[in-house]
């Protein structure tokens, strides 16, 4: 098994891209994978966490907890149609912080993509308490900090 290498935002606010790392067996589907992170120092990389997501759907927030990016992570939501899965216009939104040791999700949200001749955008409801189910029908909005 081939790790893939993808140079993602910039973590750490030091300058430098840092890496996301992935492999086949960490994929439930070619468009969500698990990625380790690993922050680039130098010539060595240093593990800071693991996330589930698009490769290109991982974006540095402004905001920070203890030193790191919060990260705005774009995964698809899945839907069954008969036996096969499918991916319509809906994407969860999870928002990971640095806790110190490493990225855990905190929060989410659900965006519909809406697209046009010309135009797509995402309309995305607050974020709300991350609970580990992006489909979870009882969610608590969380307020701005």
């Amino acid at each position: 098994m081939i790790p893939t290498v993808v140079v993602g935002p910039d973590f750490d606010g030091d300058g430098t891209k840092d890496l996301l790392v992935s492999a086949p067996a960490y994929c439930t589907l070619p468009q969500n994978c698990f990625h380790a992170l690993y922050v680039v120092r130098e010539s060595c990389g240093h593990f800071a966490g693991v996330i589930h997501g698009l490769e290109f759907g991982v974006e540095a927030l402004e905001s920070k907890s203890k030193g790191m990016h919060d990260l705005d992570v774009a995964t698809y939501k899945a839907k069954r149609d008969g036996g096969l899965l499918s991916f319509g216009s809906t994407r969860i939104h999870v928002r990971y912080q640095f806790n110190g040791r490493a990225y855990a999700p905190t929060e989410q949200r659900t965006c519909r993509i809406e697209r046009d001749e010309v135009l797509s955008a995402e309309v995305c409801e607050p974020w709300v308490k991350w609970r580990g189910d992006a489909g979870a029908s009882k969610k608590r909005t969380i307020g701005t900090k």
